[in-house]
Parts: C-alpha cells; structure tokens; sequence
C-alpha cells in the first residue's frame, strides 16, 4: 500500500514538473511608453493571450517580460503589444 502511494506521487510530480519545464521565458523592448498607465495596459493586451502564464512590464527600462507555454510565437506578442498602442521588438527567448 505505502509503495503504490509512494509510485502514484512520483508520477504525478513528473507530471506537474514536466508542464513547467516547457515554459519560455521572453523578454521584449517596448517603445512609447510615457506613464504610469502605459505598463498596465500593455500586461493586459499580453495576459488576453492564450499561453501567456505571466506578464511583466516595467515603465523606466522599457522591457516586457513575459513567461508563457511554447506554442506562443513572438509575433503574437509583438502583435499584442501594438494591439495596445505602443512598439515592440523581441530581445531574447529562455
């Protein structure tokens, strides 16, 4: 009994890690950003995307960072972002 426990969570924790494991980090330059609003809009324009687990965007640095599943295109972030009104351009994929 305590070996067939002891299986059955093995396997459900290498499920939960193996979902986690395919997240992407990406960090994006954003242009046009004037206040404090700007960020709050862009986040968002990111969150409605389907895939995109969290978003991050700070006003100072001009930077988006954003953690979503693999099936996301950085296109579809750049879109997103100039959905809401400013410009973007990939920095780098992790």
């Amino acid at each position: 009994m305590k070996t067939r426990l002891i299986a059955a969570m093995a396997l459900l924790l290498s499920f939960s890690t193996s979902v986690f494991a395919a997240d992407l980090n990406r960090l994006l330059s954003v242009k046009g950003m004037s206040c404090e609003a700007c960020p709050v809009q862009v986040e968002r324009e990111l969150r409605k995307l389907r895939g995109v687990n969290a978003a991050q965007v700070d006003l100072k640095s001009g930077q988006a960072r954003v953690v979503t599943d693999e099936r996301v295109k950085t296109g579809e972030l750049v879109r997103a972002i100039k959905n809401a009104g400013f410009e973007a351009k990939a920095e780098s994929n992790r």
